[in-house]
């Protein structure tokens, strides 16, 4: 699971770096370019919220109440670097933005 997870991520982030013709206008104008973009980045956080509960169940920590929780359990036990739990915690409530998506995603 979690190299088929890590598989996804790599080929997604190759995907977004081959995309380097969407700068800024397109991607607000164009929804094609704007649903590519978010639906990738989608997939990549969804692999890493998938890799994260993957630790979680297999080493019996406390489990999470939320995405972003996930990300603060693996750093509570030592996985996840303190500097590197903000991120994590944005990108878990950005995949919120993107699920929930009558919540508009702001430019």
């Amino acid at each position: 699971m979690v190299e088929n997870a890590i598989a996804a991520i790599q080929q997604n982030v190759r995907e977004l770096q081959n995309a380097v013709d969407i700068d800024w206008n397109i991607y607000t104008s164009d929804i094609r370019s704007r649903r590519f973009i978010e639906r990738t980045l989608h997939v990549i956080i969804e692999a890493c919220i998938d890799i994260a509960h993957h630790i979680i169940s297999d080493e019996g920590f406390r489990e999470p109440v939320t995405y972003r929780d996930a990300f603060v359990v693996l750093n509570e036990n030592g996985i996840l670097p303190d500097h590197e739990l903000p991120a994590f915690e944005k990108i878990a409530m950005f995949r919120n933005l993107l699920v929930h998506y009558y919540e508009k995603v702001d430019d």
